[in-house]
């Protein structure tokens, strides 16, 4: 997990720069969720160490999301309201630091046991698609364009 948190570094910085440049952040946040679901998708399907250090760099592609999202709120917020913004974002920081591993560890423990309807070791995988799916369509229903930089 630090190998993929190195990667992703590297990836803020250089690839973060040129898809808001070449898309808007409203679109590379919109990208950068697509990747993530097909990076769950392809982790459903590892059955080799090779294969997960060889979806690294796309996975790592996902995280352009984040600062995207995070510069999109910052152009749709006043001036005298960016800290309560800053604020809130670390509070959902926070949040997502504590429930995921909650939610993902049970949902694995459950798809594993005996008593599942199926065997389903990639659960956890499964249930970030669908949370991201939610996302996306809360994201592209706020409607919200700031500078023409509308999702569509």
């Amino acid at each position: 997990m630090h190998f993929l948190s190195s990667i992703a570094f590297f990836v803020y910085p250089a690839i973060w720069a040129y898809f808001t440049r070449a898309l808007a952040n409203a679109k590379t946040v919109l990208l950068g969720l697509c990747i993530n679901m097909l990076s769950f998708l392809v982790l459903t399907t590892v059955s080799s160490g090779w294969v997960m250090l060889a979806s690294i760099p796309f996975i790592a592609l996902g995280s352009m999301a984040s600062p995207a999202l995070s510069a999109l709120m910052s152009q749709t917020t006043d001036d005298n309201q960016q800290g309560e913004l800053q604020g809130l974002l670390a509070s959902v920081d926070t949040i997502g630091m504590f429930l995921p591993p909650i939610l993902m560890t049970q949902s694995f423990s459950y798809f594993i046991s005996p008593n599942a309807p199926i065997y389903l070791p990639g659960a956890p995988f499964y249930l970030s698609m669908a949370l991201i799916g939610i996302y996306i369509v809360i994201f592209l229903s706020a409607n919200k364009p700031a500078n023409n930089d509308h999702p569509l």
